[in-house]
């Protein structure tokens, strides 16, 4: 069975880079062995309380949280609440 991780990272500022883990072979979405991905990948437009009900979802059943530092990473609040909850 494959292990659910969670990534955590400043949107705007890391997706590029963040698809490039994501496409790479490492993360699979249906693996039956291996690692896979639990993260909310799609930018969300809705209100904080409905984010943080996602991101609360996306947690549930993870082995492990991995959270993807870059410059302004430390300053989102979604971040922090994502690092608070593992």
């Amino acid at each position: 069975m494959a292990r659910r991780v969670f990534f955590s990272f400043h949107y705007q500022m890391a997706i590029f880079r963040v698809n490039v883990i994501r496409k790479g072979g490492v993360v699979c979405e249906n693996a039956a062995a291996g690692f896979q991905d639990a993260s909310l990948w799609e930018k969300k437009k809705k209100g904080h309380r409905c984010l943080k009900r996602s991101f609360d979802l996306g947690l549930q059943g993870t082995i492990c949280h991995c959270v993807l530092i870059g410059q302004k990473t430390a300053n989102r609040k979604y971040v922090t609440y994502e690092i608070e909850k593992a």
